[in-house]
């Protein structure tokens, strides 16, 4: 069998595009309510994950925000 090509890392990675039809401004956040004690654990666990890492505070706050947490019992 012949072996396929290897083409490497991914280059781009898309996403959601904002143009007419879905305005920037037009974003609204969802806000869970939580207490503080939830946002610091949250906070504290995003800091440490790559894919947070990069987020300035207003952006970090828009993600803690959105996020809810759940509880699950095993099985």
């Amino acid at each position: 069998m012949k072996k396929p090509a290897h083409r490497g890392p991914r280059t781009s990675v898309s996403a959601e595009a904002f143009g007419a039809w879905n305005k920037k401004e037009d974003f609204k956040p969802r806000v869970v309510p939580k207490s503080e004690e939830i946002k610091e654990r949250i906070h504290n666990r995003l800091t440490k994950s790559f894919m947070f890492s990069a987020l300035n505070e207003v952006e970090m706050n828009i993600v803690m925000d959105a996020m809810e947490e759940k509880k699950f019992t095993k099985g």
